[in-house]
Formats: structure tokens, C-alpha cells, sequence
């Protein structure tokens, strides 16, 4: 299942997007976020994290802000978020 947020702020949180486990999300992040940390960079995320920061600090967005495709996962050990790099292989369902 994929969900669009549609336009989002730098504050929008992975959690925000309420979905089945392992389900897509997606959304445009605007110009002007900063990075959550410029020395660590990770891939994968807690949910609490805003969206976009976090797209910045996994080298998945740039400054200039774009649209992000991530996968909310629900895992033994926690919660965790990671963004994809292609949604042509998507084949789901979309939610508004």
C-alpha cells in the first residue's frame, strides 16, 4: 500500500503517515530544511523524526527540498523508517 502526503513541512514525522507495516509512503518536502546531524548519516530512522531532515541526512534529498518515497517498518526491536530510491517496482494500492 503506498500513502501520498502531499506537500509536507519540515517537521512532518514518519509517523505521521499511519500505515500498514512495511506499507510506502511518500511526500514533497520543501526548500530550506537542515540536516539532522551533518557529521553522523544514517539510512534508517525513528519514526518520531521528521521526514525531510532525515531525507537530507541519508543523502536522499537535497536543500533544494523534493518528493521522498520511504517504508514504515514494525519490527521486533522497534520502529524504524529507510527511504527507497525508485518507485517504479511499487505495485500497490495508493491511499489519499
Amino acid at each position: 500500500v503506498y500513502k501520498d502526503m502531499g506537500q509536507m513541512t519540515c517537521q512532518t514525522t514518519f509517523a505521521e503517515c499511519a500505515v500498514l507495516d512495511k506499507s510506502y509512503c511518500g511526500g514533497t518536502c520543501p526548500a530550506g530544511c537542515s540536516d539532522l546531524n551533518d557529521v553522523y548519516h544514517a539510512h534508517r530512522f525513528a519514526l518520531n523524526l521528521p521526514v525531510c531532515r532525515a531525507a537530507l541526512n541519508s543523502g536522499d534529498l537535497t536543500s533544494s527540498g523534493g518528493h521522498v518515497v520511504w517504508k514504515n517498518e514494525h519490527a521486533n526491536g522497534g520502529e524504524a523508517s529507510e527511504f527507497v530510491q525508485s518507485t517504479r517496482n511499487i505495485n500497490t494500492p495508493i491511499l489519499g
